[in-house]
């Protein structure tokens, strides 16, 4: 005897997760929101007044707010933001005064501190940046001078280092 094909169609819906657990659109808490950024399980929202904001999963700290408790609604995180870069389970984020900063998984090096410890605070990684992407596991940089870094997992020749070395 065959399963009913009605009883097949919700098995593979719920293994891929189509339709059973789909969440409509949903307006969030009103904010006068200019950026929005989405990481592998998590999302930052930057405001006008450059207040980062951030929610969803925060099990390597990639929300910076200091613990690994995900948020389900938006927790402000830091000041004096002018961007961010949401990667896998890390976080980047470019400060008014061209700083950059990280919080996050960094097991391939990903947040840039030179370590490979996971940081649940945002760290201090360089200064002079203007502009910032953050893969999966990687991340980029360009400074002030026009110059590229480059930090994190480089199995793919991500980092443009002409090596695979992290």
């Amino acid at each position: 005897m065959q399963p009913p094909r009605r009883t097949v169609a919700c098995a593979l819906a719920l293994f891929f997760g189509i339709g059973a657990s789909a969440v409509p659109p949903t307006r969030t808490p009103s904010m006068k929101v200019t950026t929005i950024a989405a990481g592998g399980m998590h999302g930052m929202l930057l405001t006008r007044d450059g207040q980062l904001w951030a929610m969803g999963n925060d099990a390597y700290g990639q929300l910076c707010d200091g613990d690994t408790v995900a948020k389900r609604t938006p927790v402000q995180v830091l000041a004096d933001v002018r961007a961010v870069a949401p990667g896998g389970q890390h976080s980047l984020v470019l400060r008014q005064d061209g700083s950059l900063w990280a919080c996050g998984n960094n097991e391939f090096g990903q947040i840039g501190n030179g370590g490979t410890s996971t940081a649940g605070q945002p760290v201090k990684v360089m200064d002079g940046v203007v502009a910032l992407a953050a893969g999966r596991a990687h991340s980029l940089a360009i400074k002030q001078d026009g110059s590229l870094w480059a930090f994190g997992r480089n199995t793919f020749g991500q980092l443009a280092t002409a090596d695979a070395d992290n």
